[in-house]
This record gives C-alpha cells, structure tokens and sequence, in this order.
C-alpha cells in the first residue's frame, strides 16, 4: 500500500553550488538587494524552429512588461496591439546566445535564445500612456521554505507520518534537486523576484521545521524574515502523486496578512512558475505605482539622525537610486538634519524609502515636510 509522508533529516547537509539541503527541506540562495534595473528591463526568449527575429522581440517585450506590471495572466503585447514597428523606439540592444538548461531527467537542453534589452524611460512612457502600474527596483525579498513529500511504499501497509525511507534512488534525487534549483533561478529572474535562502541552522530549525510548511504555519519563518532582511515569507509544499503529477501548495505572508496557492501539474516548471508569478502579482498589488501622466510633483523630506559624511552621501546616493525619484536637491542642511526637495515620476514613496530599512519612516510635521530618520 503506498503512503505518503515527508522525510527529514537533520543530520547529513548535502552541499552544492547555490542550494543547500537538510533531508528534505530544501531552501535556495539568490541575491537580497534592489533588482537593477537592468535586468527588470530585459527581457529573453527562445527562438523556436521556424519563429522569426521579431516575434521572439516581443516575446521578450512581454516577459519585461509582466515583470513590471506585475499582471501574470495577460499578454500585454497582444492587449496593446503592439508590434515590430513599435519596437525601435523600445529596445537598445539585442543578442543572441545559445544556452543549456537542464531538463526534468537531468540531461541538458540546447537553446537559442534572443536576449534584448529595452530602454527603461521608453518602457515607462509606454506604462505611463496606457496608464499601466509599475513595480520598480523596490521589491521585498521573499525568504522561502520548501518541504518536498514522496510517495513511500510500506511493508505493514500503513504510512508513518515520522517518516520512513525513501523509495526512491539517491540519483533521482539528487537529479531533482538540481532541476528544482535551475526551475527557482530561472523562474526568480523572468518575473524579477529575489529568493532568499535561510541557512538552516539551528536557529532556524528551532523555529520552522516540515510541519510548519505542510500546514502553512508562517509564525516560525515570520519570526525570522528579519534576520535575513526580507520583506516576505513563503512556503511550499510540494508533493508527487502516484501518477506523477505534481501539486505545490504556497503560502505566503506580506504585511501581516497570510495568501495562499494551490497548483496541480503535470510539469513541475509550471508549478514553480505559477507560485512565483503569483508572489510577484501579490507585490504588484500592494506595491505597484502609477506613474504620473505629468511627472514634475515635488516632495519635501527631512533626513534626521545624520553625524558624519559617510552618511550623508548615503542618503544622497539611496533617494537618488528609488525608482519614483527623477532629481534629488539639497534645500538645507543644519547640524544632523538635512532637507531634500524630490521630484517624483510617482507615488509610493514611502514604501520604496521602507524597503531598504536605511531610513526610518517617522511621519509628517506641520509643514507636511516627510521626517525620515536614519537607522543604521
């Protein structure tokens, strides 16, 4: 009789690049900083047999204006009626490579691949005309737990929810570790969200352990997100059926209010993809800015809190670097307090100067001058 349960081990940590596992909770590394903007502004696409050049282009058009919208389950190429014709004003540069990805049975895959590079003021204009939210560099990280179940066969026919051995070859899993971690590579830099990796020590495992991930109970991994700098906290469970589906049941906590999402296939791509774009809907949602069909609004803050040049230059350099600031201008500067006049291409200030837990947030004063506060 085949059971279900989910095996974890803590006593023997298997090391490879970029993942680290502990049995089977498994928890992947990518960076925790601003996404450059760079990368939010380009997009890559395969070039299929028989496809042509522009095709693939606005391919990798839509694949950027997902990630910056944040809206998943549309094709805004299509929506907009965009075409090749639109795409000189849009891109910079262009190449083509040809890449290896690697496949559900651990071989590797071959791919010609059209990776383009779009200017950001023209992607923004184009947002800003059809009134389109943007999500800027200013995303939360997400600090992500995965516990992975197997189907088990039991000699006494029962399943023993402690855990038992794997029925599986040590190969096949080794094999779908590494094609889990390429899927959250390639799934964190399509929709531009960074993924966190928690060490796994003990620490962490006194706070969070597989059933907390089964159960989606995010207190555990809540607790932690500031220890490594996180904005969100998310979970999967993700299981194998007999006939070889797939089901990842996410969990996710931003703000203090809990999100789920249930996802049944086939191809475990599509599961991680789903749950990925789905984080990255969720950001948008909460996160997104329109952009000002007048950019020009001016905003007062008053940096508090600074002593030295050092942190001075840091705060200059921070607004300069938000992605709703267009110009940073010194008004005044009187012992540890400097103000700044910012002129804005939108909303969401606050939140964006937030993100990067360099300036605290302390309210307004009666001249409506924005009081930030330095806290590092």
């Amino acid at each position: 009789m085949a059971g279900v349960a989910v095996v974890v081990s803590f006593f023997a940590m298997r090391l490879r690049p970029y993942i680290f596992g502990t049995g089977l909770l498994f928890c992947w590394l990518f960076p925790v900083s601003l996404a450059a903007t760079e990368r939010l502004y380009s997009g890559e696409a395969v070039i299929e047999e028989g496809q042509s050049v522009q095709q693939a282009q606005l391919a990798a058009l839509d694949q950027v204006l997902v990630r910056l919208t944040g809206q998943v389950d549309r094709s805004l190429v299509s929506d907009l009626g965009l075409t090749a014709t639109d795409l000189g004003a849009l891109q910079a540069s262009q190449q083509r490579a040809r890449v290896e990805q690697l496949t559900a049975d651990g071989t590797l895959e071959e791919q010609l691949v059209l990776r383009v590079d779009f200017y950001p003021p023209a992607v923004d204009t184009l947002l800003r005309n059809n009134e389109l939210p943007r999500l800027g560099r200013e995303r939360p990280a997400v600090l992500i737990w995965q516990a992975r179940r197997d189907a088990l066969t039991d000699v006494a026919g029962t399943s023993d929810p402690q855990g038992l051995e794997l029925s599986a070859d040590p190969t096949d899993e080794a094999r779908l570790d590494a094609y889990l971690q390429s899927l959250f590579e390639r799934a964190s830099k399509r929709f531009g969200v960074d993924l966190i990796e928690p060490l796994g020590d003990a620490l962490d495992l006194s706070m969070v352990n597989a059933a907390d991930i089964r159960g989606g109970i995010l207190d555990g991994g809540d607790a932690l997100r500031d220890r490594y700098g996180a904005g969100m906290v998310a979970m999967l469970d993700l299981e194998q059926d007999e006939r070889g589906d797939w089901r990842g049941r996410w969990f996710w906590r931003l703000e203090g209010r809990d999100h789920s999402l249930s996802v049944t296939d086939p191809r475990l791509d599509v599961v991680i993809d789903q749950g990925v774009s789905g984080l990255l809907a969720l950001m948008a949602d909460r996160f997104a800015v329109q952009l000002a069909t007048d950019p020009g609004g001016l905003r007062r803050i008053r940096v508090e809190g600074l002593v030295d040049q050092r942190q001075f230059s840091a705060v200059v350099n921070h607004l300069s670097e938000l992605s709703v600031v267009e110009r940073v201008q010194v008004v005044t500067a009187r012992e540890r307090a400097i103000e700044f006049d910012l002129e804005l291409a939108g909303d969401g200030l606050e939140d964006q100067i937030r993100f990067s837990r360099l300036l605290a947030v302390e309210g307004e004063d009666t001249a409506g001058t924005l009081v930030l506060r330095w806290q590092r």
